[in-house]
């Protein structure tokens, strides 16, 4: 199909997630919803035998006496994980993932903050669980099933049915409280534009709402979801699975090129397979498509089936885009931020732009604060998928919204045919090729705890996390420090270690003198020349 547009994809209406698993075990009935690993035993579950558990787990709940309540969720993927969350939502109770990777005392401040009732939570994670709350094992809820029962649709689809927290530290970390309308309504749109065709590889971590988005679409389309086990065996599960999605971060897509033209390296046909790249997509131009008998070695690498990717969490070169359109598999790139359940724009399958991050999904709508509204500025977006507001932070929330119109932070344009191009961000955040979001002020306050630190600013280097430091010399002469850069790697190394490993700083930067400050003795961010060697 031609690059234009085209009538969007339909589906049957759900208003809340109870309609939405309902619509889906009676349309797809015994189809495998998920697949999965116990151990060496593959294991399925069927939309059908899918929906019977999460109302078992429902009807425990409710009979534990939870309404309204917060449940925490912390543990690796698996189906226990989502068949927890299910459950909770199907019951009335509010849902609130967290990040495994967090340290005890971030994933303490967010059960305190929320006054969480109980956390659902993996063997892994024992150790992680505060002994104040109550905790139920993902491996023991088949036990606390009550067989058989089912309960009613009474949801108010403005509930608030999950909260996730944007940041992990106590200080700058912000509840974004999401209603079964938000969700649904961006699952809906979302399914509008972009049209899935068979299996999936799962591996995204299920605490990010992008992700758990996919799961939402997966069903709302009656796709079988293959939960990865660990990102070690993606290689083999590939293979087994043999996904035709893939719902993944740019760091994946990233590494999959790197594998592919490592190989042809090593093959010594790196030349040739660049020039067959060029041969495929010029003929792709002209209506000949004969991608996928070109690549078919490389496709096998990724199961021979695969054909569309979910790409969203951070930018990505367009130049990857084009690369695996060559060999026959469409990278749909969207955006999302959390505040928007999340994914407010997309490319579809069979229209977009290279470069953009696609088209606003159906009852999204954008503007720029340029006065056209579509000139490069902060992009402004409003509909059913957006936050009412942060969760206990009315300070956060005013600022966040200009009428009913949530601001995103991130600076764009808009072009003649409504494509959405991002061009940087407003603020200081950190986007790293993994997905997640960095803050460099929460590393910062850390920093300038220890006395060998003056000022520092940490910023993003060459997709490397760096710390740009000015030392306090008078302390470090009084303590005998001689070798200053020595030292201060290891404060650095020290610090690290108190961190997920996604937040590691990777690069240290000294300063001969201060960073330049503002009248109000707030530092320059953008001002960084003045580095020694």
């Amino acid at each position: 199909m031609k690059n234009k547009p085209y009538p969007f994809y339909q589906w049957e209406q759900a208003e809340n997630i109870w309609q939405m698993l309902d619509l889906a075990a009676k349309k797809f009935g015994d189809r495998d919803a998920y697949v999965f690993k116990k151990g060496k035993e593959t294991c399925q579950k069927s939309f059908a035998e899918f929906h019977r558990e999460a109302h078992a787990l429902a009807a425990h709940f409710i009979r534990e006496g939870y309404r309204r309540e917060k449940i925490a969720i912390l543990g690796e993927n698996s189906y226990e994980w989502i068949l927890a969350w299910f459950g909770i939502v199907l019951s009335g109770n509010i849902a609130m993932p967290i990040d495994k990777l967090l340290q005890p005392e971030q994933i303490a401040f967010i059960l305190d903050d929320t006054k969480a009732s109980a956390i659902v939570y993996s063997r892994q994670c024992t150790e992680m669980v505060p002994a104040s709350i109550k905790g139920l094992r993902m491996e023991a809820l088949a036990s606390l099933m009550v067989q058989g029962a089912t309960v009613p649709d009474n949801t108010d689809k403005d509930e608030t049915c999950l909260i996730i927290y944007t940041s992990g530290t106590t200080g700058i970390a912000k509840g974004v409280p999401l209603t079964q309308d938000n969700l649904c309504f961006d699952t809906m749109s979302l399914s509008m534009i972009a049209q899935f065709k068979g299996r999936n590889l799962f591996v995204l971590p299920l605490y990010h709402v992008f992700a758990f988005q996919g799961v939402l679409v997966f069903l709302l389309e009656g796709q079988t979801t293959c939960i990865s086990a660990s990102l070690k065996r993606i290689s083999q599960e590939m293979q087994e699975y043999k996904p035709y999605d893939y719902a993944m971060v740019p760091l994946f897509v990233e590494t999959m090129y790197a594998k592919i033209m490592d190989n042809a390296k090593q093959q010594g046909k790196e030349k040739q397979l660049k020039l067959l790249m060029k041969v495929s997509l010029a003929l792709y131009a002209v209506g000949i498509d004969i991608r996928r008998r070109l690549f078919k070695t490389v496709l096998e690498a990724f199961g021979g089936n695969l054909t569309n990717i979910m790409c969203g969490g951070a930018p990505l070169d367009k130049m990857y885009t084009k690369a695996f359109r060559a060999f026959g598999i469409n990278i749909m790139i969207g955006y999302g931020i959390t505040e928007c359940s999340p994914v407010i724009t997309g490319n579809r399958n069979h229209y977009y732009r290279d470069g953009s991050v696609g088209q606003p999904l159906p009852g999204a709508q954008f503007k720029t604060d340029a006065p056209d509204g579509k000139s490069e500025g902060e992009l402004y977006v409003r509909g059913r998928m957006v936050m009412h507001g942060y969760y206990n932070n009315d300070e956060a929330t005013r600022e966040a919204f200009e009428g009913n119109w949530f601001k995103t932070g991130d600076y764009g344009y808009i072009d003649r045919d409504g494509f959405i191009f991002l061009t940087g961000r407003k603020k200081n955040i950190i986007i790293l090729s993994n997905g997640k979001n960095l803050y460099p002020e929460e590393l910062e306050l850390q920093l300038m705890k220890d006395p060998a630190i003056c000022e520092v600013v940490v910023y993003e280097d060459d997709r490397q996390v760096a710390a740009e430091i000015f030392p306090n010399i008078d302390w470090l002469m009084e303590n005998g420090v001689k070798r200053v850069r020595e030292y201060l790697e290891t404060v650095i190394e020290r610090f690290n270690k108190q961190l997920p490993p996604y937040k590691n700083i990777t690069l240290v930067k000294l300063r001969d003198i201060g960073f330049p400050k503002t009248s109000t003795q707030k530092i320059k961010r953008q001002t960084k020349e003045a580095v020694s060697a």
